[in-house]
């Protein structure tokens, strides 16, 4: 199920206008590039230590629980793609919005325009959580992935996560600083994953527990309202009443003040009919027996 993280700040609102274009384009930046996995030697990862090793073999673990490895190449190109295509697209958004009101630019709006003041800027991961809704209707996506269907949310972040990883590693021991910067990404992304996967996790579960406790109440009370009306049918085969609608009237109260002191909590309201409802079906159903 995608889920969508939405920014501390309120959000500027784009028209349909400006969303459609910034899709077209978003979509073509992603798949201008040919997206082919490296063939790397296999103590590559070494380079990072033996923690970070540690947290990426653990990770491989989760999304193999998931899908094989070959569909875990798969989703690593989809990561790279999805994560290019929030950058690209949140860049058209606030570009083409700036253009159509021929208004002067901020330094910063400057930066936003641009794909790589994006990635720059936000923290890694986010900008897919906000857009990937956007992605789900782009099937171009999948394109030469393996993959039938879109993954959800997390599971995207967590391939992004791996993959920054994993160019990491590629990154040393020639480039430190970059190096650095991308295990930064990744654990922004994989904080991204966990949190919207926890809170995906407690809705679910909060909904399981208000249905089983709806449940549980609803036969609780359906209970107390079976044990009125056998008290109430009793009352009735006790008396004679030309009708079940005399009988009804004359046991209102009787029958009202016991569902107090039951807590079955019958309606006064609605009292009356349904005693008479009780009384007819039981005689339909001894007659008929």
């Amino acid at each position: 199920m995608p889920w969508k993280i939405q920014p501390i700040w309120n959000p500027p609102q784009f028209s349909a206008e400006v969303k459609a274009f910034a899709k077209d384009f978003a979509l073509t930046e992603a798949l201008k590039q040919q997206t082919e996995l490296q063939d790397i030697a296999p103590d590559y990862m070494e380079r990072l230590g033996r923690k970070w090793l540690n947290h990426c073999v653990g990770v491989q673990r989760r999304v193999l629980h998931r899908y094989n490895a070959q569909q875990l190449d798969g989703l690593l190109v989809l990561a790279w793609r999805v994560n290019r295509f929030a950058h690209h697209y949140e860049s058209a958004l606030l570009r083409k919005t700036l253009e159509l009101s021929a208004r002067e630019s901020s330094e910063m709006e400057k930066v936003l325009a641009t794909a790589t003041g994006c990635e720059e800027h936000h923290e890694c991961g986010m900008l897919v959580a906000q857009h990937y809704a956007v992605v789900i209707n782009c099937q171009e996506m999948l394109s030469g992935t393996g993959l039938e269907r879109f993954p959800e949310t997390g599971e995207v972040l967590e391939a992004l996560s791996l993959d920054c990883i994993m160019h990491a590693a590629l990154c040393l021991p020639n480039n430190v600083e970059k190096a650095l910067d991308l295990l930064a990404d990744s654990v922004s992304a994989n904080n991204l994953a966990l949190q919207g996967s926890l809170h995906l996790g407690n809705f679910y579960s909060r909904k399981a527990e208000r249905a089983i406790n709806g449940k549980a109440g609803a036969q609780k009370r359906h209970a107390k309202t079976t044990e009125l009306k056998e008290w109430t049918l009793r009352k009735y085969e006790a008396g004679a009443w030309k009708s079940a609608n005399q009988a009804a009237s004359e046991l209102v109260s009787e029958v009202l003040e016991q569902s107090q002191k039951t807590g079955a909590n019958l309606t006064k309201s609605n009292a009356q009919r349904t005693i008479a409802e009780w009384i007819r079906e039981s005689k339909k159903i001894r007659s008929s027996g």
